[in-house]
């Protein structure tokens, strides 16, 4: 049998935070798997405040603590690695993405959150 090398998969999560709001959040089932990475691709929010996101799983566990949106910002590297590392079993479970503010958002705010996981030998 002939190995073939393995293939990024992916499934995204979009999220719409309203002008007015100071927060927003969604939830995903992502496809089973082993989730290596996650990437936020985003506009420059509309916000003078502070805008930071997460990422838990049903049971709260934190996936990626509260932390600056800009941290899980594509970095423009090799697909594979771009984003934060999380490392994580999907196993079917479901995920809330978040972002919180300090101040409302002047405008709406989307924002995708990108799961980024590999399937050997597909």
């Amino acid at each position: 049998m002939k190995n073939f090398p393995s293939k990024t998969i992916e499934e995204v999560a979009l999220l719409t935070v309203a002008s007015g709001a100071t927060t927003g959040n969604v939830k995903v089932t992502p496809p089973a798997g082993f989730v290596t990475h996650i990437v936020a691709h985003f506009d420059t929010p509309p916000n003078t405040g502070f805008v930071q996101a997460y990422l838990k799983d049903a049971a709260g566990l934190e996936i990626a603590k509260l932390q600056p949106v800009s941290s899980l910002r594509s970095r423009s590297v090799k697909f594979e690695v771009d984003g934060k590392p999380v490392n994580i079993e999907t196993n079917n479970r479901t995920f809330e993405f978040g972002v919180i503010a300090t101040a409302a958002f002047s405008a709406d705010f989307p924002i995708a959150l990108v799961f980024i996981y590999k399937q050997e030998n597909c």
